[in-house]
């Protein structure tokens, strides 16, 4: 395994396909505590304690962003023949998503975490419809930051909200229910 150095790192996930708009809301992501994500710190840490995880085996190491505590990160990982996205963590020797190169995919899913998290005022008692559109934009707006285009954003959005609102169950088979629902919109 080999770890890419900070200073190359960025330019390496861009020209990898990370929209460089990702970047600044990384620079940015006090703004934005719903979002749980954070600069690669944790990656940079505990990566290098990982070098004996089959995971990272005869691969060069990215470290797009730490998610949560960064204990698990989102990375780029590629070789002379493999180019692939994944969420890893530091707890086993696994990938738990293996994204491809299919970075809107992996942008997706960071939207769909931050809408889970989000989405539980939307369904309070009380909230007017005014405050439900809003909330909803604010959303769509991160995924914008995030890197995926005004149209997805907005569209996976409406779709979490309808999903919920119609009671469908997307958290059971949720991975099957993403592919179905979110990837066809990506």
């Amino acid at each position: 395994m080999k770890l890419i150095e900070r200073a190359h790192s960025q330019t390496k996930l861009i020209k990898a396909g990370v929209p460089s708009v990702f970047f600044k809301l990384l620079d940015n992501i006090e703004d934005f505590p719903e979002v749980d994500i954070k600069k690669p710190d944790g990656a940079y840490l505990h990566i290098p304690t990982m070098q004996q995880y089959e995971i990272f085996e005869d691969f060069s190491v990215a470290p797009l962003c730490d998610i949560g505590d960064g204990d698990s990160f989102l990375v780029y990982l590629f070789n002379n023949d493999i180019q692939k996205f994944a969420y890893c963590a530091i707890e086993a020797d696994e990938l738990y998503e293996d994204y491809g190169m299919n970075v809107q995919a992996m942008l997706a899913n960071l939207l769909i975490d931050t809408y889970d998290f989000l989405s539980e005022e939307l369904f309070e008692e009380g909230v007017e419809d005014e405050e439900i559109t809003d909330t909803l934009s604010y959303i769509a707006e991160i995924g914008e930051r995030l890197g995926l285009n005004k149209t997805i954003s907005t569209n996976i959005t409406q779709r979490l909200y309808k999903a919920d609102t119609e009671d469908e169950d997307r958290f059971e088979g949720e991975d099957d229910w993403i592919k179905t629902n979110i990837h066809s919109l990506l």
